[in-house]
């Protein structure tokens, strides 16, 4: 280090490549059999695992994404006539408290317009972060439609940056894969370049923007999903050991009802339910609080009870009263205790060791103050949330290794925000591909989860105007689905 920092500092843009390289390489082999060393059952296996995760990383790091040059083209300029009619209606609207020629970029003139001319309370020393504006427009009617515009606005400036970026020499992006960024093992996912941008892409918030990416010819495209909350909620059933949540998620179906409608009859035992699917949905689907039904308040409340939110901060997310979020989380603990002993143990198990284990033997320290809710939340989502993370990965992992071969008809392209992306030449190789997927869970009793599949020719959901999007594998239309 001491010969390498009194080096000529006048060295050319490669040779201060080569040294920074050498240098990285050379610390990461010293410091490698010093940590290894210190590995034990549970970390080794994790360290193990991620670093065979780094193979299919790096293969679809260097397989790129097929873009469409004249989609991308055509959303480009739909985002900038987005820009040109929401800017002109923001300024309307400015114009009548006394504001003209609002800049909708400038940080200054939102300030005034917030917090001088519509006179509300300062949030965060008066920022216009989306953050801060989303608070204002909870609270304040009258800020909603210029809070609303200028989100429509921020998010169309964001994809045109997505739109602007070049793609390589072969009409495609690559993107910088990592396994092992987050917590809890899911995938982190940036440009070649180190921007987070493009990732935007790939992402659900940017639907408009996905039909740009398209498979290879003679490919398809399958975008699969596990049903996240439903696949959370299920991991949490067996870990808590809850047998009526557990037999909750085994018997939704079709013919038993959906999840949510089951845990509401279970919430609420003393409506009038039938025992006939079709009817109690109907139930469920009748207004239980202002435009809330039965069914919404067991969706919402039940998965963030799950994970410990207080009755407080639900109430102030859902905006009704913390009496009602009470009534209904202690009707849901009634209804599934193993839920509220997990979480005493989850809680007991922090604050005596810090240290968790999910069911793959995924280990992580816990570096918070035990006893503040904040981490004992976090404690508690990292068991859902990591296996599920780890299930999918594991299933990538399968699929690179048996069937990610030329005459195996299926490649990899994606793997972020809970989903994977590959595409596929024949029904039988999407097939062996979902498989594969379905990797089984240690818990007290082995399970699985629920995947979603969608297919089509660009990653955008099929539409009139989109007839080549996504569709549910399943579907009719996806079977006679064709590229056009």
């Amino acid at each position: 280090m001491i010969r390498i920092l009194s080096t000529d500092k006048n060295l050319s843009r490669n040779m201060q490549h080569w040294l920074y390289n050498g240098l990285d390489c050379c610390i990461t082999r010293e410091i490698s059999p010093i940590l290894q060393a210190k590995l034990g059952a549970n970390t080794r296996q994790t360290y193990d695992f991620e670093m065979a995760l780094q193979v299919p990383a790096m293969a679809m790091m260097l397989r790129g994404f097929l873009v469409d040059k004249a989609s991308k083209s055509a959303a480009f300029y739909e985002e900038m006539d987005t820009i040109f009619r929401v800017e002109k209606y923001l300024k309307r609207l400015a114009s009548v408290v006394g504001m003209n020629d609002l800049n909708p970029q400038s940080h200054s003139q939102l300030k005034r317009l917030f917090y001088d001319v519509l006179g509300l309370p300062s949030v965060n020393k008066k920022s216009t972060s989306q953050k801060a504006l989303k608070r204002l427009s909870e609270f304040h009617f009258y800020a909603q439609p210029f809070v609303s515009a200028i989100k429509a606005i921020r998010e169309s400036y964001n994809l045109i940056n997505v739109f602007g970026s070049q793609t390589d020499s072969d009409g495609r992006v690559r993107f910088w894969f990592s396994p092992s960024a987050t917590k809890t093992g899911q995938w982190s996912c940036k440009k070649n370049d180190g921007t987070s941008a493009l990732a935007l892409a790939l992402s659900e918030q940017a639907e408009r923007l996905r039909r740009i990416f398209i498979p290879d010819p003679g490919w398809k495209l399958a975008y699969v999903t596990p049903r996240q909350a439903e696949a959370e909620s299920k991991v949490v059933a067996y870990l808590a050991e809850d047998e009526r949540y557990i037999q909750a998620h085994e018997s939704a179906d079709p013919e038993r009802g959906d999840l949510h409608t089951i845990v509401a009859k279970m919430i609420w035992p003393d409506l009038n339910w039938t025992g006939d699917a079709a009817a109690d949905r109907q139930l469920a689907d009748a207004p239980a609080y202002k435009h809330f039904s039965y069914r919404d308040l067991a969706k919402h409340c039940g998965y963030a009870t799950n994970y410990g939110v207080s009755a407080w901060t639900l109430s102030r997310n859902l905006h009704i009263p913390k009496s009602v979020v009470e009534e209904i989380q202690a009707n849901y603990f009634r209804a599934f205790p193993g839920i509220q002993r997990w979480q005493l143990r989850v809680a007991e198990a922090i604050q005596k060791e810090g240290v968790l284990v999910n069911p793959f033997g995924r280990v992580r320290q816990f570096f918070g103050r035990a006893l503040e809710d904040a981490t004992i939340r976090e404690a508690i989502a990292y068991g859902p949330k990591s296996t599920v993370a780890d299930a999918l990965s594991r299933g990538l992992l399968a699929i690179y290794w048996q069937l990610d071969y030329p005459d195996r008809g299926v490649q990899l392209l994606s793997s972020q925000n809970g989903a994977i992306i590959f595409q596929f030449r024949s029904e039988s190789a999407l097939n062996a591909a979902l498989n594969l997927l379905s990797v089984p869970i240690p818990t007290s009793t082995v399970m699985t989860i629920g995947l979603d599949c969608k297919c089509g020719y660009n990653l955008a959901s099929a539409s009139d105007k989109n007839p080549n999007g996504l569709l549910p594998k399943d579907s009719h239309n996806e079977l006679s689905q064709t590229r056009s």
